[in-house]
């Protein structure tokens, strides 16, 4: 006889939780784009929100909880432990979620409005460092960030707020949706590559490394300008390039720099320094703000305009870089592809509509190289505009000098303000000619090129440092990074610019129509 059992029915208990999707996790995201998608998923407001996110123990979750109104900014009134349970994130990704605390030396350098990149939010991607004031494009697509609505022109808030999360991922005015994507009966997954993810690091290091360097750089004034041998300077950190290259250099100029006061080791190089150093004119003449006349500009249409009458608008500043990059330009023009100044000038002649966001074959990459250099410096769409008068500033020069031309230590004379100035140009210049011409022999060989005016990185423009006092014992001097020859040069030396190319290259640009 077989042994009876008793089965007893225990109810399957389900934990209580919030529904949350592990595959909308980057690791990357900001805290709108986790609320966004948080709120999306569990149909919550910013009141929902903000009881489940907000720290108890912050002192203020009652009035938030009743009017929410918190910085994305900041973690100081979010539960970390929250975001780890609900969200499912790893302590990486919730010190990424919040990279700008990291910047304890330079906070204004982050936007209180939401900045994004269209193609990054049409999947329902936001990282934080798309708020960093000196990110102008994005890292992995290379598109210019929005800070305001494509419809209604609107600024979104970077806080927590009602309007911000009543549509996640929408303008809180018009409610233009910025995610499509996750609006779908089926949204797709969301995950960076790991090119994407090394480029985001990336950018965390650098910014990081820079913002370590204030105290350095402070310190370091401070006990040159008590020994009277001058204050120094030194370049920003570029987004567009390895962590690795700016630490490097800026280690090897505080070195130097430390050596030259008393008692002090020489440190080991870590690679060449290029120095530059400004010969004592013996003038005395302080910066003036005003040394050049300017004149009103004229009142006359732009297709109207000759170059005189767009100079004369200019000041002293202007007016010497405007000779330095045309400087440049002529030495190109003359000694480096002047073998190709018939398919450059029939290149030019074929594109007479605004090439930005357009997408053609390819022709002859020295063309290419040529026009893309002038059209990025001159800020023209057009390249048949870049052989006709100049009808209008150069605004492509003109953003470099607002925003990467060298801040000298106060007290140096106007010449040697503009002796810098001049020569960091000078080696921009010729660094991003040389970067075009690399993307054009590879766009030679995938026989397509992608028009557009955010493709300049700045890879072969070097970070400078200057110091000195400006006197005959303590003369001006620039530090630069010395880089190896570039193997561009033997390449377009190599390449054919003999009659049967010309035809070729004819041929290109006769198949290329709008």
């Amino acid at each position: 006889m077989k042994r009876a059992r008793i089965v007893v029915e225990t109810p399957y208990v389900i934990p209580s939780a919030w529904c949350w999707r592990d595959d909308w996790n980057t690791g990357y995201d900001s805290p709108y784009g986790l609320f966004s998608k948080f709120a999306r998923l569990n149909a919550m407001g910013a009141r929902e929100l903000a009881e489940v996110f907000i720290d108890r123990d912050c002192g203020k979750r009652g009035s938030i909880v009743r009017f929410p109104k918190v910085d994305l900014r900041s973690s100081a009134l979010f539960d970390k432990a929250a975001f780890a349970k609900h969200l499912r994130l790893d302590p990486n990704a919730i010190e990424h979620a919040f990279v700008v605390e990291r910047l304890v030396n330079r906070r204004r350098r982050s936007s209180d409005v939401l900045r994004w990149c269209a193609r990054c939010a049409r999947y329902g991607f936001h990282s934080a460092t798309y708020q960093l004031d000196l990110i102008s494009a994005c890292p992995v697509h290379s598109l210019a960030l929005r800070s305001r609505c494509p419809r209604c022109r609107s600024e979104i808030p970077y806080i927590l707020t009602h309007a911000v999360f009543a549509e996640p991922f929408c303008c809180p005015s018009c409610s233009f949706d910025l995610a499509p994507s996750l609006r779908e009966v089926r949204p797709p997954s969301l995950k960076l590559r790991g090119k994407e993810e090394g480029w985001i690091d990336n950018l965390v290091s650098l910014f990081v490394a820079e913002d370590e360097m204030v105290p350095v750089r402070l310190e370091l004034n401070r006990k040159r300008k008590f020994l009277g041998i001058g204050e120094f300077a030194i370049s920003h950190a570029d987004w567009r390039r390895l962590e690795s290259e700016y630490t490097g250099f800026v280690r090897q100029v505080v070195g130097v720099l430390e050596a030259e006061r008393p008692g002090v080791q020489l440190v080991l190089p870590l690679g060449p320094l290029s120095v530059s150093t400004k010969r004592f004119s013996g003038k005395t003449k302080l910066i003036q703000v005003k040394s050049v006349r300017r004149y009103k500009s004229d009142d006359v249409p732009i297709d109207q305009k000759t170059s005189a009458q767009v100079k004369r608008a200019w000041d002293g500043k202007m007016r010497a870089s405007y000779a330095v990059y045309s400087g440049v330009r002529r030495s190109l023009w003359r000694h480096v592809v002047h073998d190709h100044q018939t398919c450059i000038t029939s290149a030019a002649a074929h594109f007479w509509w605004n090439m930005d966001g357009e997408s053609t074959a390819a022709f002859c990459p020295v063309a290419e190289a040529f026009i893309r250099w002038r059209m990025h410096w001159e800020s023209c769409g057009t390249p048949r505009y870049l052989f006709a008068p100049m009808r209008k500033d150069p605004m492509g020069l003109g953003a470099w000098l607002g925003a990467e031309a060298p801040i000298c230590p106060p007290g140096w004379t106007t010449d040697s303000e503009q002796w810098v100035s001049d020569h960091v140009l000078g080696s921009h210049c010729l660094g991003s000619f040389w970067e075009f011409l690399e993307k054009a022999i590879a766009n030679a060989k995938r026989n397509k090129i992608a028009w557009s005016k955010h493709s300049h990185t700045g890879r072969y423009t070097s970070y400078w440092a200057v110091t000195g006092r400006d006197t005959r014992a303590c003369p001006v001097r620039i530090y630069e990074q010395v880089r190896p020859p570039s193997a561009l040069a033997a390449v377009l030396a190599n390449l054919s610019h003999n009659d049967q190319h010309r035809k070729d290259h004819q041929s290109l640009l006769a198949a290329i129509v709008r």
